[in-house]
């Protein structure tokens, strides 16, 4: 196992890539056991006319290397590793590799919490307020509404700040509090219910709301209710601040943001986990300076998250989401 300096996105905006085409990626990290290739086998049909236009979109994108996995029905299954795993004159990509899957692991968050509501925990229907008090309009949007991405709530991941701090420090972790904390300073962007955007917030939510119902740390519930049962050996949570990646592995990379700007307002919101499942976390120096953006660390003024979640969504890189 070894380190990596880049954040937890792996083959360079794989997710985004492959997910235009609809297909799957290879399990994000995975335990200690040694991974098993997968069988050669002669590609269906299809794949001919499928590569081309992955490789021209990887070249579009300037992506080194995908790991592909097409299951058509009646058409047949294809697996292909392409290009390189890093750059430049990076060994060829293998299917044995690991790697991050992004915002896949939001169905699997998705598949925990509909699991904890099959099991009468919680109601699709309850307001986000009966877990988060704090939450702008919690009591007015519903757990189904931050599912489905109707609840209005502000995607950290398009703030400013967050973007110049990414930039800054690539391999920062960042906690629940912290991104839930960016979104809450920002306006909704309609009220629950009255539109669609894509946010990231909402799975973040999500994830300090299943570890509350399911009273367990996320990382256990993915392996108790999906990834055990369906039996993704190869597939886990990493704990949040954890830059490891089993080998073999591709270098990861990123693209900038190249945006700058003030950090949001004072956080309206503030986590209300048990004392025995968040770590405390020092306030910033009053001789903070402004400068402190660069490095991610939070401005003067600005108040520090007040808990840290030991769940493993925590590093994002553009295209990851």
């Amino acid at each position: 196992m070894t380190r990596t300096k880049g954040i937890r996105m792996f083959g360079s905006r794989l997710g985004v890539a492959l997910a235009l085409f609809g297909l799957s990626l290879t399990a994000c990290t995975a335990p200690p056991t040694a991974p098993v290739a997968a069988p050669q086998e002669a590609p269906p049909p299809y794949a001919a006319a499928l590569e081309p236009q992955i490789t021209t979109l990887m070249q579009q994108l300037q992506i080194p290397g995908a790991l592909v996995f097409v299951d058509a029905p009646g058409k047949g299954t294809w697996r292909a590793a392409l290009g390189s795993s890093a750059v430049p004159g990076g060994r060829p990509m293998q299917l044995d590799d690991h790697m991050r899957i992004g915002s896949v692991t939001k169905t699997i968050t998705a598949d925990v919490v509909l699991q904890l509501a099959g099991q009468n925990r919680l109601d699709l229907d309850d307001p986000v307020s009966k877990f988060l008090p704090a939450t702008l309009n919690g009591s007015a949007m519903t757990v189904r509404q931050l599912l489905n991405m109707t609840a209005g709530v502000f995607n950290f991941t398009e703030d400013d700040y967050f973007n110049r701090a990414l930039d800054a420090t690539p391999q920062r972790p960042w906690t629940a509090a912290e991104t839930i904390d960016i979104a809450m300073a920002h306006p909704p962007y309609f009220a629950p219910g009255a539109g669609f955007h894509y946010s990231n917030s909402n799975y973040e939510m999500l994830g300090v709301i299943a570890e509350q119902v399911g009273r367990k740390p996320l990382a256990a519930l993915y392996t108790e209710l999906v990834t055990t049962p369906l039996g993704m050996a190869q597939t886990s949570l990493p704990a949040w601040d954890d830059t490891a990646i089993p080998d073999p592995h591709p270098q990861g990379y990123m693209f900038a943001t190249t945006r700058s700007a003030t950090p949001p307002t004072t956080p309206r919101w503030r986590g209300t986990r048990r004392k025995r499942r968040s770590r405390s976390r020092p306030a910033p120096s009053p001789t903070t300076s402004p400068s402190s953006r660069s490095t991610g660390r939070p401005p003067a003024g600005r108040s520090p998250p007040s808990a840290t979640w030991r769940s493993g969504r925590r590093r994002w890189a553009p295209g990851s989401c």
